[in-house]
């Protein structure tokens, strides 16, 4: 009678383990429709120059450590560089998003009098939100101390 019942509760199983599996196909199909993929599709980096192409993937490494969650749930892109040889100014613009990736907010990282062969990401000064807009006009001024 023992083994009867063992037989009953084995083949009560095949039907849990088929619908198990069916919800994690479910739940991997949905994941995959979800905006934090396609922002990868419809967002993408915008094209870097040479130099700066080095850098990038550190440089959203530093930003992601800084501040912010990781991707899936959050999403830096990179908008542009802005460079300037005269004190070696370089600031890197990007955009951040958070799920579900609908409203931006502007990050940068900046090094000034560091030539461009020598940046280290880690190195940077970043700036988030729009309140960094004023940080990044004082950059650009020549109120900054000049370069040994």
């Amino acid at each position: 009678m023992a083994a009867l019942r063992r037989g009953d509760q084995l083949r009560n199983r095949r039907p849990l383990v088929a619908g198990a599996l069916f919800a994690a196909l479910l739940a991997v199909a949905l994941l995959l429709l979800t905006p934090s993929f396609l922002v990868l599709v419809v967002l993408p980096d915008a094209a870097a120059p040479t130099e700066v192409t080095r850098v990038l993937p550190a440089a959203k490494e530093q930003l992601n450590g800084t501040r912010g969650f990781r991707w899936p749930a959050g999403y830096y892109r990179f908008l542009s560089a802005e460079r300037r040889t005269s004190d070696n100014l370089l600031v890197l613009h990007f955009e951040y998003r958070t799920y579900p990736f609908t409203t931006p907010t502007p990050a940068y990282l900046a090094s000034r009098c560091t030539p461009m062969e020598q940046i280290d990401p880690q190195e940077m000064g970043f700036g988030w939100g729009s309140d960094s807009e004023s940080e990044l006009q004082y950059l650009r001024s020549a109120a900054q101390d000049p370069c040994t």
